[in-house]
């Protein structure tokens, strides 16, 4: 079975991929957050936007080709922190960084 891309030591199948085939929904922050990276290192923009604050939906649907770099290989996220975010919670934050590298 192939491992998340999102490091979180589950199958894609248990992991990311409900949330992006959209037969799941993400219950925090944190599972969100790592849902976006995987869709990162799928380039897979729908999600990203569909994902995305309403406030900024329009702003990264226009943003697709700047964002979007076919050429980056994601190789890991770190979790760095997070706050609020959890099953109760209507609003969370997620301190992070993605590392990749490019040809």
């Amino acid at each position: 079975m192939e491992e998340c891309p999102c490091g979180s030591n589950f199958t894609y199948t248990d992991c990311c991929g409900p949330l992006i085939r959209g037969t799941g929904f993400a219950d925090t922050a944190e599972d969100l957050m790592r849902s976006r990276y995987t869709a990162f290192t799928e380039n897979n923009w729908e999600y990203l936007v569909l994902t995305s604050h309403p406030e900024e939906k329009k702003e990264m649907a226009r943003l697709e080709s700047a964002l979007v770099d076919q050429d980056a290989i994601w190789k890991k996220l770190e979790i760095l922190g997070t706050s609020k975010g959890k099953i109760q919670d209507t609003e969370g934050q997620v301190d992070f960084a993605a590392h990749y590298e490019k040809d």
